[in-house]
């Protein structure tokens, strides 16, 4: 039997102009036996209770659904394995949380979602370690990861980050905790990665920057490059060369 906790859902439909947006607020049950659902493309959960199974419902039951965002959640602890049933689900926004899923449960229930290219990370903890492992794992196919103002983003938890397969675009900001050396454990395991910005990201320090990390920088086609107000690492990659290679360029922002 379904949970009967009250969500504030925010959708649109398919074949229905952007600017016809509908808001309301229903139980679990309403979203799963409701014929709308299942033309869903984007759902929005904002400051809901929920657990395992009301989320796997809604993923079974949203099966166009390919761009969900989670803000200021109150999950049970154990949903992001439910995430896998989103069989569409392309964009996995969450924000503004207090923490993710400190016991995410055992490890063969973490399926990655098939169809995931982007996830967004925005004004959340950071610091659990299995909820980070257990987000990374069913996220491992995005093409696109995103970090923004999230704090408890150490180097131990970025690290799991490897777990991601095909990652070509990288963004960090505001991350004040990860090092140079952490950033570098992790994008020279994505043979894939194109394109990178970081931003205010206070620990990551030019004079830390290795000459394996330096070659990488050479080889992406776009590099957005500020994790400091004193960094000066763009002069010295222009003195390199880089920027000059084909659609390869250097960007510094002020």
């Amino acid at each position: 039997m379904l949970p009967r906790q009250r969500e504030k859902v925010s959708f649109k439909r398919k074949n229905v102009p952007p600017q016809q947006k509908f808001v309301a607020v229903v139980t679990v049950e309403l979203i799963y036996f409701g014929r709308l659902s299942r033309s869903l493309v984007k759902l929005e959960l904002s400051g809901c209770e929920g657990s395992f199974d009301g989320i796997k419902a809604i993923g079974q039951c949203c099966e166009v659904l390919d761009e969900l965002t989670i803000v200021d959640h109150r999950m049970d602890d154990g949903w992001i394995a439910a995430l896998s049933y989103f069989e569409s689900l392309k964009i996995l926004r969450i924000s503004s949380c207090r923490k993710i899923d400190a016991s995410p449960g055992p490890e063969k229930l973490l399926r990655s979602c098939p169809a995931m290219e982007s996830l967004q990370l925005k004004r959340c903890c950071l610091n659990e370690k299995e909820g980070m492992r257990a987000l990374f794992k069913v996220c491992d196919g995005a093409t696109e990861v995103s970090i923004q103002d999230c704090w408890g983003l150490s180097d131990d938890s970025f690290s799991l980050a490897k777990a991601f397969r095909r990652v070509r675009f990288l963004s960090l900001e505001g991350c004040s905790v990860l090092t140079s050396g952490g950033l570098e454990s992790v994008i020279l395991h994505w043979e894939e990665l194109e394109s990178m910005r970081v931003v205010s990201c206070k620990s990551i320090k030019d004079s830390e920057i290795s000459p394996a990390l330096s070659s990488l920088f050479s080889l992406l086609k776009e590099l957005t490059w500020r994790p400091d107000t004193r960094s000066h690492l763009s002069s010295s990659l222009e003195g390199a060369g880089i920027g000059k290679r084909g659609s390869k360029f250097f960007s510094v922002l002020h």
